[in-house]
Order: C-alpha cells, then sequence, then structure tokens
C-alpha cells in the first residue's frame, strides 16, 4: 500500500561545497572540523561559498507490506544537475531517524526515465542477454578465423551480464546483483594478485555488453540507434551506476511525480464560547488562592487540658490545677511566629488563671 506523507513545491539546496563535490541530493558534505570551524572564528568567514538553487518538487511517501513494515521514500520531479549529468534523484530509508539515500537515474534525450527503464527490463530478459553478449562479441572479433574465440568471449560477456543482473545468484546470502556480486564472484574465483586486473578486463567486457544490451532494447521499441559519442557514453555509464544501486532501492515500484495541482486556501474561523464568564472567573480565582499561597500563612494550634493526678477537679473546698500543654506549627518558620507563640501562650495562660478564679 502507498501513503503519501509530505509535498514540497520548492527544495532550496546547497549543490556544492568547499572541494566542489556535492553529494547524492546535492548537499554539501563537509567533515565535523569543517563544520566546526565554520561557526566559530570571523562572522565574515570567507569560506562561505554556498550555490543555492532549487531543484524543484519533491513527494514524500511509504510503501508498506502485507507484515507492516514500512518504507519511506522521496523523489524529485524534475531532474537535477549533478557532475554535469542530468539525473532524477530517488531516495529511500529504512526508518524516520535515518537519512535519505539517494538513487541517480539518468534523464534521457526527453528528460525521462524511459530509457534507463527499458534498459533495466532488458537487462531481466535472458534472451536479450544472450543475443548481447553474442553481438559484443562479434564486433570486438570479426572474421571467421576467429570463431573460437569469439565464442569464448560470448560466454564471459554472457557471465557478466548474468552476475551483473543477479541471475547467477546461488544462494540468499549472495550479492542480489549489481557491482557487488562481480566483485564477489571475482574475490572467489581469481587469485587477490590477479583480481585487479581481471576487474579492469570484466568491467570492460560488461559495458560493451551493456551498450548492445541497450540498443536491442531501443530496438525492440522501434526507436532508433544511439551514435557511440561522449554524450551516449557518459548516459550509459551513469545508467549502470544506477543499474547496480537499484538492487538496494528494495521497492518494486518507482513512483515519479507528474503533475500537480496546488490548492492554496485562506480558512477564517468563527467560534462562540458560552461559558467564557465562567471561565474567566475561575482564572481569577485561580490567580487570589497563587497570591493566598504567598501572603497568608497557616498557622496551627493544639491545646492539652490534663487533669491532675488523684482528687477530683469539682471537689468542694477547691482541688488542684489543670495543667494545659500548647504547641502551634506553621509551614514558614519566621521571627513574627516565635513572637505569635509568646503572646498567644501569655494571653491561654491568662485566660486559664482567670476561669479558675471564677471557680470553673
Amino acid at each position: 500500500t502507498v501513503e503519501f506523507s509530505d509535498f514540497r513545491l520548492m527544495n532550496i539546496e546547497n549543490v556544492t561545497d568547499a572541494s566542489g563535490k556535492p553529494d547524492a541530493r546535492g548537499v554539501a558534505r563537509k567533515s565535523l572540523n569543517e563544520k566546526l570551524e565554520s561557526h566559530l572564528g570571523s562572522a565574515v568567514n570567507p569560506d562561505r561559498a554556498k550555490e543555492l538553487r532549487n531543484v524543484g518538487p519533491s513527494v514524500q511517501y511509504k510503501l508498506r507490506d502485507r507484515n507492516g513494515q514500512a518504507r519511506e521514500f522521496n523523489n524529485y520531479m524534475v531532474p537535477v544537475q549533478l557532475d554535469g549529468q542530468s539525473v532524477f534523484l530517488a531516495g529511500m530509508r529504512d526508518s524516520p531517524s535515518e537519512p535519505f539515500r539517494y538513487l541517480r537515474i539518468p534523464a534521457d534525450e526527453q528528460n525521462s526515465v524511459a530509457d534507463w527503464m527499458r534498459l533495466r527490463a532488458a537487462l531481466q530478459d535472458r534472451a536479450l542477454r544472450v543475443e548481447a553478449a553474442r553481438r559484443f562479441a562479434l564486433a570486438s572479433m570479426p572474421g571467421a578465423d576467429r570463431e573460437v574465440l569469439r565464442g569464448q568471449l560470448a560466454e564471459s560477456a554472457l557471465r557478466a551480464l548474468d552476475l551483473f543482473a543477479g541471475a547467477a545468484r546461488s544462494n540468499p546470502q549472495a550479492p542480489p546483483g549489481g557491482f557487488t556480486a562481480i566483485a564477489a564472484f571475482l574475490e572467489k574465483s581469481v587469485p587477490p594478485a590477479e583480481q585487479q586486473k581481471a576487474a579492469d578486463v570484466l568491467l570492460k567486457i560488461l559495458n560493451g555488453s551493456m551498450w548492445e544490451l541497450w540498443q536491442l532494447a531501443r530496438a525492440q521499441d522501434k526507436l532508433p540507434v544511439v551514435p557511440n559519442s561522449a554524450q551516449s557514453g557518459a548516459f550509459l555509464q551513469q545508467a549502470i551506476n544506477a543499474l547496480s544501486d537499484s538492487f538496494f532501492y528494495t521497492a518494486p515500484v518507482f513512483l515519479q511525480l507528474d503533475d500537480f495541482t496546488e490548492v492554496k486556501a485562506s480558512v477564517f474561523q468563527m467560534t462562540r464560547a458560552p461559558g467564557k464568564n465562567i471561565v474567566y472567573l475561575g482564572c481569577l480565582l485561580l490567580v487570589l488562592g497563587v497570591f493566598s499561597m504567598f501572603y497568608i500563612r497557616e498557622r496551627r494550634v493544639w491545646l492539652w487540658v490534663r487533669d491532675p493526678a488523684g482528687g477530683s477537679a469539682g471537689s468542694e473546698g477547691g482541688g488542684a490545677a489543670s495543667h494545659v500543654l500548647m504547641a502551634m506549627s506553621t509551614q514558614r518558620r519566621t521571627l513574627d511566629f516565635e513572637k505569635e507563640f509568646v503572646a498567644l501562650r501569655d494571653d491561654v495562660g491568662r485566660a486559664a488563671g482567670n476561669l479558675d478564679a471564677a471557680g470553673n
């Protein structure tokens, strides 16, 4: 299921950094030391050259599987110029706490991803891979006297295409495809001293076979042959890199924003609160209560009247006086509290003496 979460009309990004190398989205990359130095020192920092650019609208969404697990994606609508190449940026992350990792899909002559998608579909076709390997071997070794070498080269080219497409994957723990699958194959099959040389040869074979595969895919859709030029070579190299990264995109579909209609609205809200007077009265009482807590001190007084041991207080001819114990407490003990306690104790003592003189 698809859950759309955000849409941004404009994305202002810094497409260069101090080294002149943009990251996957064009955001400048700096080390921790450079980031600290950029916030320290003189206010007029000469090393703050930025190239801000609006890279266009973007849409953010989530793809949720049957188990409830979701991955978040962020795709840009228009291609972005990075390293002299026009690419579509397709971001992906597994959790909201992670940054987006962007897949660079090269844009074709119509500023679309159609040509790259066409090449990706052809890479998954076994028959087209076989034909592309045969054409590559024939173009590399023409002539009837080189039939055996041409067959060996065709097998090597098909092997490289199968590894890159993930068709030669033997177990689930193996790399799904791309350059990681080729690297794993070289580490397993070639001695360490010869791995670099074998990798160069295998990549040349892969690039030549992918060129033939691209022409076959275009021929199936009745499109003209692409001339061999620097521009087409750059597109193919970027397409191969994107195909290698697409194995880690972990999405069965690629959603592209083709068009949108922005709807703006002004909201005017009117409310009526019939109980506002009660609310205001409650607020007033609350304020009074808070001030009362500061300026009105709470004091407690305990009096314990105890009859003397032996005799009765009401016997004729007089009796022994009763004992009165007094205690007083407060939350804030001040000098005034001590004076109040002494004055109250004296008043209680005089009142107790007067009562005894009256015969009560």
